[in-house]
């Protein structure tokens, strides 16, 4: 994909973002909700230390939750709408304006960075140099947690699934084009070049997917 073709989809994808935002929080649903919490006590239990990045932090509802953890934690998006949320509902909370592929100019190191439903919207190119970048950002032993669609290649999609979270509620106030990567298991680890897998699990509520907890892996000696 051209570079240009990776700007428009940027724009596109925070035009879609910024349109629902106010009607975002139809998604938080508890099975779905619950699933993520606990994901969350896995990933704050083999964190090395407390500082944590949440990159497309959306309307900072993972943020506050990981800080609940006695975690300190910086969280970013690139949707004005959903910052204004996150940040309305979190007044104390560290929320950021920045891109996925601007991560490097975050002040590391971080002990962990908490991926959640956010870095499929990179082309699979950008992905593979987003990992590079959390890797670099990310302390000895640091933690890197995605969550990411699974099937094949890489497309915008306009209608929500079936099991998208929230139902017909969601499919009534949710429209917009999104774009979309998909990647096979195998494909998805090896994009993950630099970490050691230490938990995966299929995401049961909503579409599904795959959930991977990384710790970074150290050059040999």
């Amino acid at each position: 994909m051209s570079r240009e073709a990776s700007v428009d989809h940027v724009t596109q994808n925070m035009e879609t973002y910024n349109k629902i935002a106010e009607h975002y929080h139809v998604t938080a649903t508890p099975e779905l909700r619950a699933w993520k919490e606990e994901s969350m006590r896995r990933f704050a239990a083999f964190l090395p230390g407390a500082h944590v990045v949440v990159p497309g932090c959306g309307d900072g509802r993972d943020s506050r939750f990981v800080a609940s953890l006695a975690l300190q934690v910086t969280s970013f998006d690139l949707s004005d709408a959903m910052l204004r949320i996150a940040q309305n509902q979190d007044p104390s909370g560290a929320y950021l304006k920045l891109d996925f592929r601007d991560m490097a100019s975050l002040r590391g190191p971080f002990d962990g960075i908490w991926a959640s439903g956010c870095l499929y919207h990179l082309t699979k190119a950008e992905f593979a140099q987003c990992v590079t970048t959390c890797r670099s950002l990310l302390s000895k032993a640091g933690v890197l947690y995605v969550s990411m669609k699974e099937g094949q290649g890489e497309r915008y999609e306009e209608v929500l699934g079936p099991r998208y979270p929230g139902g017909t509620e969601a499919r009534a106030l949710l429209h917009g084009r999104r774009f979309y990567a998909y990647y096979g298991r195998d494909e998805l680890l090896k994009a993950l070049d630099g970490f050691a897998l230490l938990v995966e699990q299929r995401v049961e509520p909503a579409e599904g997917g795959f959930e991977l907890w990384l710790r970074k892996r150290l050059p040999p000696s």
